[in-house]
């Protein structure tokens, strides 16, 4: 097992001291974190010249000589916006559009997984509806990250329509070839005990 240390820990500090940081405490590897409107490096401004972050990014890590562990990407503050599983054809359109870019930018910097949010329930729609619309938008997600080398996994989270381990079992049974990025934070904080969350164990490629 490696440790990395995500960079959006220290988010007041700038992004190539929070490299320097996460290697003076002797951590090898790093998960970078693009979030929409609040991360470090913001995938809306990467977006405006792809290949210039690339090179920003891929010089940043040989510096700080860090691995990186993992590429986590959020498209806004909200878990709403541009959802896997957003119900308008439009934010759909762009989803696919802020997926295939940030996809771009995993392959050009080296990344072996890329962790993404699973969706959300939209008013008092049924589970089941909300998760098999999150299912059928993963699904060529996985599909062209495995043509680019990589695994995409999503993080069930408080706030989603995955919220506890047997909903994040459905999707994942839904989902050919997808893996999770495992936090067991948000299920603890619930009240689930760890024995729920054991089996999911095997799905795992990354763990928060």
């Amino acid at each position: 097992m490696k440790l990395a240390c995500a960079d959006f820990t220290w988010p007041l500090l700038p992004h190539d001291r929070v490299l320097k940081m996460i290697g003076l405490l002797d951590i090898e590897a790093v998960d970078l974190a693009l979030f929409g409107n609040r991360s470090h490096i913001r995938p809306e401004v990467v977006r405006q010249d792809i290949p210039l972050w690339c090179g920003i990014i891929t010089e940043r890590l040989a510096q700080s000589q860090l691995e990186l562990a993992d590429f986590f990407v959020t498209p806004w503050t909200d878990f709403e916006t541009m959802a896997v599983n957003h119900p308008d054809p439009k934010q759909q359109e762009e989803s696919a559009a802020f997926f295939h870019d940030m996809l771009a930018v995993a392959r050009c910097i080296g990344a072996r997984g890329m962790t993404v949010l699973p969706g959300i329930r939209v008013g008092d729609e049924p589970w089941e509806a909300s998760i098999r619309r999150s299912a059928e938008g993963l699904k060529w997600r996985v599909d062209a990250a495995a043509k680019a080398g990589l695994q995409l996994s999503v993080e069930g989270h408080l706030g989603s329509n995955v919220d506890t381990p047997e909903k994040l079992a459905r999707l994942v049974e839904l989902t050919p070839g997808l893996t999770l990025t495992l936090d067991y934070g948000h299920f603890v904080f619930q009240g689930i005990p760890d024995a729920e969350i054991e089996p999911l164990l095997n799905h795992a490629r990354h763990f928060h």
